[in-house]
């Protein structure tokens, strides 16, 4: 019976020390571990650059080693479904600037989640007829301190881009 009190004992002074005064759980303040305000930070910063196409976004928010996979858009390319879409920082910067010249693409976050390096988030875009839903999924790393994304896998309804374009029809619209 002492052993059993003993773990509890145990178990509630481990959870009591790992929040701080203000709520926040210790892991939020470790070195290497995104808190709550860089995930959503690093966030609007990606979704930000879809937006507005601005190189200097993309610098802050991407390693120089950044690569990107999605099906969706390899699918659209005839490539390997689980190929590298973008390979760097610079290929992923200039295929966005050719792929939306005159885009004016806004994207509503649907749901979030983060851990200590990775953001996962669903998302609802604009478009017209269809608005495209999709998710990204970041993996992050540390450099000075800093939350730069280093891979992303992104996938969308590319039906419905395919749709849009004129390119394929959908019985329910």
């Amino acid at each position: 019976m002492s052993s059993v009190l003993f773990f509890l004992l145990l178990l509630l002074t481990i959870t009591h020390a790992t929040t701080t005064a203000d709520g926040r759980h210790d892991r939020e303040d470790r070195h290497g571990c995104l808190t709550d305000q860089q995930a959503q930070k690093i966030l609007y910063r990606w979704i930000s650059f879809f937006e507005k196409i601005d190189p200097a976004i993309a610098d802050k928010t991407l390693t120089d080693n950044f690569q990107e996979y999605t099906a969706s858009i390899n699918f659209l390319f005839g490539k390997d479904f689980d190929a590298v879409t973008a390979d760097g920082k610079s290929a992923f910067i200039e295929g966005q600037i050719a792929a939306t010249a005159n885009s004016t693409l806004k994207v509503t976050v649907l749901d979030t989640i983060h851990t200590c390096n990775i953001i996962v988030f669903r998302w609802q875009s604009n478009d017209k007829p269809i608005p495209f839903v999709g998710f990204d999924w970041l993996y992050l790393t540390f450099q000075k301190g800093k939350p730069l994304i280093y891979k992303a896998y992104s996938e969308f309804n590319n039906a419905a881009a395919l749709f849009n374009a004129g390119l394929f029809p959908c019985p329910a619209a």
